[in-house]
């Protein structure tokens, strides 16, 4: 885990990043905006993963991880423009990043059983945070959606924490 503390320190940032902005986010604006923002920073910050794991690997599976960094990167942007009109895609995206490495986790796909590590841990909680966030999204406005804003922040708090540890 030593010789990949240096570029887990990127992703570390990212979290704190993502971690503050939501706090803010969930204790000073409306409902839909904070789920909004936490949306956009989850799949920012999971973007930041997978431009760290692109780094690692070979040819198609550091194009895989490009366009995986690519796409988030975009749907980051358009959840901030048009938050309505990317619901769809980030479920869509999220569940099936989240499908895909648990099949290479579990039952490998072209490359084997892959280890689970730190990094893809985070991108998964991270993609997990986006997919239960579009549904704060789409139910904006009732005080349980604050709630469970706040909840979600405290758990990028403990995510970042955890990463921390573990560098």
């Amino acid at each position: 885990m030593r010789e990949h503390a240096a570029h887990l320190l990127p992703l570390l940032v990212a979290a704190a990043v993502v971690s503050g902005a939501s706090w803010r986010a969930v204790r000073t604006t409306a409902p839909g905006r904070a789920a909004q923002l936490i949306v956009a920073a989850a799949l920012l910050a999971a973007a930041a993963v997978h431009v760290s794991a692109a780094q690692h690997h070979l040819g198609t599976q550091r194009s895989f991880f490009a366009a995986v960094a690519a796409g988030q990167l975009a749907l980051s942007v358009a959840t901030l423009l048009h938050p309505s009109r990317t619901v769809g895609p980030v479920v869509l995206s999220s569940l099936a990043l989240l499908v895909l490495w648990l099949e290479s986790r579990t039952v490998g796909i072209g490359y084997g059983i892959e280890p689970v590590g730190t990094a893809d841990v985070l991108a998964g909680g991270l993609e997990l945070l986006a997919l239960i966030a579009t549904r704060w999204l789409r139910c904006a406005g009732s005080r349980r959606t604050a709630l469970t804003g706040e909840v979600a922040a405290w758990a990028l708090i403990v995510v970042a924490g955890s990463l921390a540890a573990a560098s």
